[in-house]
C-alpha cells in the first residue's frame, strides 16, 4: 500500500506524461515535459529515475533508519503516556478511598467528641438547675416556716386583742416581741437566695469552621517535564 503522500507514477500537470525522469535541484520526479520546460531551461540537473535512486540511495537508506528510530521512539513514547495515563487514574482512586477513609474516621471522631461535649454541658446544666432548686427549696421551707410562726403568733395575738383578755394580752406581748426580734430580717422581703437564669454562651466557630475547610491536601508530585505538540511541518525540521 502506497502511504499518505506519496508522490504519484503521472504526472498531474501534463496528463498522460509518466514521471521517468528526476530533477537533482527540485529533489523530485518529473515527467518529460516538465524537464524540457522547467527544469533543464534552469540548468537543472536531470537523469533518469534508475540513476537517481542508485545515487540517492544511501541517502534514503540513511533517512529510513531515523525514521525508522523516530517510529520506535514514538510507539514507546505513546506506551509510556499511555502508562501514565493508567497510573493517574490508579493513583486518583487510590487517593479517592483514602480521602474517603480519612474523612468518615473524621467524622465519626467529631460526632463522638460531640456527642459528648453535648452530654457535658447538659449534665452541667443538670446539675448547676439541682443546686440552684435544692438552694431555693431549703430557703423556701425556711421562709415558710418563719411565715408559718408569725400568723401563729399574729391570730392568737389578734384574738387577745378582739376579746380583751388581759392575760393573753400581755403574752401577745412577749411572743410578738420574741418573734419580731427572731424574723428582723423581713423587714424588706427576703431576695431568692439563687438566680434562675442560666446562659448558653455559644463560642465563635469561625476557627473551627476555618481548620476543618484547610484540613488537609492532595499534593501534584508530578515532574515538571517539557512537552511539544508535533505537526507534520514540525517533523521535517526534527533530526
Amino acid at each position: 500500500a502506497r502511504p499518505p503522500g506519496c508522490v504519484p507514477r503521472v504526472c498531474l500537470d501534463h496528463a498522460g506524461e509518466e514521471l521517468r525522469y528526476f530533477c537533482s535541484d527540485c529533489r523530485k520526479l518529473v515527467c518529460r515535459d516538465c524537464s524540457v520546460l522547467r527544469c533543464l531551461g534552469k540548468q537543472h540537473t536531470v537523469t533518469s529515475i534508475a540513476d537517481a535512486a542508485n545515487q540517492y540511495l544511501a541517502e534514503v537508506q540513511d533517512l529510513l533508519a531515523l525514521c525508522k528510530r523516530r517510529h520506535q521512539l514514538s510507539t514507546e513514547s505513546a506506551a509510556a503516556i499511555h502508562q501514565m495515563h493508567v497510573h493517574v487514574e490508579q493513583n486518583r482512586k487510590r487517593v479517592t478511598q483514602e480521602i474517603n477513609e480519612s474523612f468518615d474516621g473524621i467524622l465519626q471522631e467529631l460526632v463522638r467528641l460531640v456527642n459528648a461535649r453535648r452530654a457535658r454541658l447538659l449534665d452541667e446544666t443538670e446539675e448547676v438547675s439541682n443546686r440552684r432548686k435544692k438552694l431555693l427549696l431549703t430557703q423556701h421551707d425556711e421562709v415558710s416556716h418563719t411565715s408559718g410562726l408569725l400568723q401563729d403568733v399574729c391570730h392568737f395575738a389578734d384574738i387577745a386583742v378582739s376579746q380583751n383578755v388581759s392575760i393573753d394580752i400581755l403574752s401577745s406581748l412577749q411572743l410578738l416581741q420574741t418573734r419580731i426580734d427572731q424574723t428582723a430580717a423581713f423587714d424588706t422581703a427576703i431576695a431568692p437566695v439563687e438566680s434562675a437564669s442560666l446562659l448558653f454562651r455559644r463560642q465563635d466557630r469561625s476557627a473551627l469552621v476555618d481548620a476543618i475547610a484547610s484540613f488537609a491536601c492532595v499534593d501534584d508530585l508530578s515532574l515538571s517535564a517539557p512537552h511539544c505538540s508535533v505537526s507534520g511541518d514540525a517533523l521535517s525540521g526534527v533530526r
